[in-house]
Order: structure tokens, then sequence, then C-alpha cells
């Protein structure tokens, strides 16, 4: 995944301050001509972008006064020999700058900041400056996995021996974050590296990745944790290491669930289960190569409508016992102050551009408000209600629905067709009430003995995944702008998706004596009338059940939706009949 740039400008730059800056320092006697000036104001963007911390004019000054600021005629010039420490300095953040570069070509911009990062190693040394030589080190080693030019098979060896130098200062007990960092980049580089046997390369990424999450837990370091436990299951797979993988996985999970509970803008919470479904895909087809069906169906509900539920159960917490309603309404207050906070900081990061323009500057992100109203609803909570209610928390976190729970929303005469699309395949997922059921298929149709009862699952080909990507693609065009050709194809069209999808193999999973059937759809079925899929003996899906066809959202919600105590709420799954 490529790593978004967040761009912070320091509030005392203006858009006159670099230009008033450059004047002091031809008034003091400095010689800036106007390709410094230019230069400057380049390496201000690239310094944001790379995250430095601008707090001060003062920072400005120490980091561009070794590049541009050289003395005039009589004055002594500006170099690594007069302020080595800050030179050295400059040359690493400016090594940073040119590796997360957006402009230019990116080969070339890897070039100069392998370039730079050697440079500022002749003055960081171990000796002198052990952290910023592991520092540097580790700049390195990223680099030269990044890098374009040269041979691969080398720049692996490369960044390699680049980490286990930087290793040598970052010990887990002096630097524990740094060294646990710094493992996943030795991790990444092993799962690519090319000399050396592949399986020994595999086993050295997993212990890497490992040694990580010793430290990157998914409530300390939540984003570490993600990062260290998702690219463990790669190489885990690789080697058919599923239960590994499933580690690497499931920890990335908790600490994706754990970030998301943090933010209280439902946006946020949105987004980041969104950028990490691929965990979520990774656990199911490992436990299925496990033949843990009902496993992986509890991480199917896990991902699906997590957040939805979350919101429903969520909706008007408030806690209990004795509390005043004054603070009830400064609960209210502040938590809809941070709700609207985030949203303001989320559209800020969305249309947030740099342009080309050098007068214009990046806009501000500042959280600094978005803190202070987290900090005081978080002192409102440990001082006004935990002592009347211990247990009291914004946000809940929802648990995993068994499969035993969800055989018991049904009864013997039902079944619930679950689809699920990810990665190369499309998956179902039959669960019956019944004390056993046909044999489980493999992919591709055969059939195996099944081991756990009352749970069947069916996966397609990648050529069925490819082809319902197009199917769907096409019905959406058709039906936005061609609502006369939709209406018209619409027979042939669903004929093409029960093919794809496979129906009748699926309803040949189902015993005869189920007369209901509970659809769960994923992705853009939602949208399809599946209900009305056609069969090969001249009927539809709906007709083949006697006491009809329904849709929930995810087995969670039918749950939640059963054990509601509101009488007039009814789920969304009314019986669909052939008038």
């Amino acid at each position: 995944m490529e790593k978004r740039i967040v761009y912070k400008t320091p509030y005392w730059i203006k858009s006159d301050a670099l230009t008033d800056f450059i004047d002091e320092l031809r008034e003091a006697g400095y010689k800036i001509g106007v390709s410094q000036y230019i230069a400057a104001q380049k390496l201000i963007l690239a310094l944001i972008a790379q995250g430095e911390a601008l707090d001060s004019p003062e920072s400005l000054r120490r980091l561009l006064g070794p590049i541009i600021v050289a003395y005039n005629l009589s004055l002594e010039v500006c170099t690594r020999d007069s302020f080595p420490e800050e030179w050295a300095r400059t040359q690493n953040t400016l090594g940073d700058a040119y590796r997360n570069r957006i402009l230019g070509e990116r080969a070339e911009n890897l070039e100069l900041a392998i370039a730079v990062f050697n440079l500022s190693l002749e003055v960081r040394t171990r000796d002198s400056f052990p952290e910023d030589w592991a520092n540097t080190q580790n700049n390195l080693g990223i680099a030269y996995c990044q890098r374009i030019l040269g041979e691969r098979a080398e720049n692996l060896e490369l960044a390699i021996a680049a980490f286990n130098l930087s290793l040598e200062v970052y010990t887990r007990d002096s630097f524990p974050e740094a060294w646990a960092a710094t493992q996943i980049g030795l991790g990444n580089t092993y799962s690519d590296r090319i000399l050396g046997e592949r399986a020994e390369n595999l086993e050295l990424a997993i212990a890497a990745f490992n040694q990580s999450l010793e430290v990157f837990t998914p409530t300390a370091f939540p984003i570490g944790c993600l990062i260290a436990g998702r690219n463990l299951g790669v190489p885990a797979n690789l080697i058919e290491d599923w239960e590994t993988a499933i580690k690497g996985y499931n920890l990335a999970i908790e600490a994706v669930e754990n970030t998301r509970l943090e933010a209280l803008n439902p946006q946020r919470q949105q987004e980041i289960l969104s950028n990490a479904m691929d965990v979520y895909h990774g656990i199911v087809q490992s436990y299925l190569n496990l033949n843990q069906k009902d496993r992986a169906l509890e991480y199917v509900e896990r991902s699906k409508t997590r957040y939805l539920v979350q919101l429903l159960t969520e909706r008007d917490i408030y806690p209990k016992g004795n509390i005043p309603q004054t603070i009830i309404t400064e609960l209210d207050r502040l938590r809809r102050a941070i709700i609207g906070e985030e949203q303001h900081l989320a559209i800020q990061e969305q249309t947030r551009t740099l342009t080309t323009d050098q007068q214009k500057q990046p806009i501000l992100n500042d959280y600094t408000h978005l803190n202070h109203l987290k900090q005081e609803l978080n002192q409102l909570i440990d001082r006004k209600i935990t002592p009347i209610d211990p247990n009291f928390s914004l946000t809940q976190k929802v648990q995993n629905i068994p499969l035993s729970e969800i055989q018991a929303l049904i009864n013997q005469q039902t079944a619930i067709l679950e689809w699920y699309i990810a990665g190369d395949r499309i998956m179902a997922f039959i669960v019956t009430a019944e004390v056993s059921i046909p044999p489980n298929p493999a992919p591709g149709g055969d059939l195996n003995e099944s081991e756990v009862k009352g749970i069947k699952v069916w996966q397609s080909s990648a050529e069925d995944k490819e082809s319902l990507i197009n199917w769907i693609n096409s019905y959406r065009q058709e039906y936005e702008n061609h609502k006369t050709e939709w209406i018209k194809n619409l027979n042939s069209r669903l004929n093409e998706l029960s093919e794809i999808l496979h129906i009748d193999e699926l309803l040949e999973l189902i015993s005869p004596s189920c007369n209901r059937l509970i659809l769960i759809p994923h992705w853009f079925l939602h949208i399809i009338p599946l209900h009305c899929l056609p069969l090969q003996n001249g009927i539809f899906l709906y007709q083949r059940f006697s006491n009809g066809v329904g849709y929930v959202p995810s087995c969670q919600l039918l749950k939640l939706v059963k054990s509601s105590q509101r009488a007039n709420f009814e789920p969304q799954q009314q019986k669909i009949s052939e008038n």
C-alpha cells in the first residue's frame, strides 16, 4: 500500500515569511542568490512532506543554514567543517525528503537520497553519534529497498546489511520502538530477497515480523502492529504456514479495531476498517485452508457489518447510575464537538493539495483543538462518571458471532446463504440448523468430507471472480446510463449472473426439506434482485422455497434485531412471494 503523505505547515510560515527570512539574511551579510532562494522554497516543502518538525523560525534557520547560507566575501563559508553535526543532520533530513519526494523522477530522487544518506554517515559515525548513525543506516536500508536503478538482488543485500548495522545500536532494551520498526524493514527485505534459499529467506522474514510484534502490540502500537501483522501473513502464506498467517492477521485485526474504537467520528471509523479489509480476507482464506469453516465464517461476519452493528449498539449510550443531568449534557456536548472536529479535519485532509505555485503553502491541519476536546472528555469521564459507573465507555466492541449462535437464529427448515467476495474468488457459506449436511465442496466443484457440521463452503474459480467484476460493471453502467436497455436486458443478465454464481450448484448443497432461504449478499450483490435468479429447471430462486426468500445484511444484524426489545422493529427480510 502506498504511503499517504500528510503535509503539516508550521503556523509561523506565512506567504511572505520566507521572503522576509531571506531579506534578513541578506541584511546580515549573507549572500543569497535567486537559485538558493528557489532551492530553499523547495526544501521547505520537502521537509514538511517528510514530517520534519519545523516548530519555530530557529528550526528553519538550523536546517537551511548549512545548505543555502554562504558568508559574503570576508565571512567564512558555512560548510561541513564549520558545522559538522548540523550538516550531517541536514543531509539525513534531505535524504528522507528525496526518498518521499513526489515531484521529479522517482529513480533519480532515490539516488539522491542514497547519496546524501552516505554523506551524512561520514560525520554520523557509530563511535561519535551512535543513535544518529543507526537512524541513518535504517533510512539507507529503506532507500535501498525502494531503489529502482542497479541490480535488484544487490540492492536488497545492501538494504539487509544497513538494517543489520542499525540493529547493532537499536537494541530491543535501549530503543524498543526503533528496534521493532527496523525489524519490519528487515522482514520486508527478506520477503523480497532474491539471493539465497527462498525458504530460508521466508523463515527469516517471519522471524523478523514476529520479533516486531513483541513490541508492536495491538493496544500499545496499533499502527505498527497492523503493518507487522499484515506483512507476517505474506511469507507465512507462501510457505503454507496457515497458523502463523492467522496469528499475524488476527493481531492486525485487533489493532485495526482498537484504532477504530478510538475514533468517535463514524466516517473515520469506516475509513480505518475499509483500509484494512485485506487482513480480514487473509484470515478467512487461511482458516479455509485449514478446513476450519466455522472460524472463517466468524471473520466474514466480523468484517462485513461490524461498523453498522457498532453504530446500532452505541446509539444513545449513557452511563448507568445516578448521573446528574448537567454531566449528561456536558457529555453530549463534548461528544458532538469531537465528532464535528473530526469531520472538519477529514474534509480538510481530503481537499488538501500541494500546488506547484511557490507563493502558496500547503493547508494547515491542526489537531490541537481535537486533542484538547478529547482531553476534556477523558477528564469528565474519569472524574465525574467513572466513580459512579466504572464500566462506562463511549464505544462498544462488537463481539464475534460463533457458528452455534448463527444456527440458533434459524429453524430446521431454514438455510442461510452468505456470499463473501475476496481475493481472487467468490465464496459462499451455507448454514443450516441441521446436525449434518452434505459434504463440503472443494474449489472447482469436487466434494471433500466435511468435519464441521451445519456449515458448507463453496469457492469459485478466479475466472468466475473476474466474470463477476465485468458483469457488475456492465450492469451498473447500463442501469445508470441506459435504463431502457437495462430493463430490456434484465432477464438475460440475471441468467448470466446465475451461471457466474453457480446458483444451481449451491442449491444442491441445501437439503430439499428447507423451505425458507435467507440471503446475505456482499459487495455489489446487495443491489441485485438475487431472489429472481433463474434456475436450470425453469423456475426462479424464490419459487424453490415455499416460505420465501429473505435478505439480511449479516448474521450479526439478524441477531441484533431478534434480540431487540422494540416489538415494532422488524428485520429487512420480508417474505417474497410470487404475488
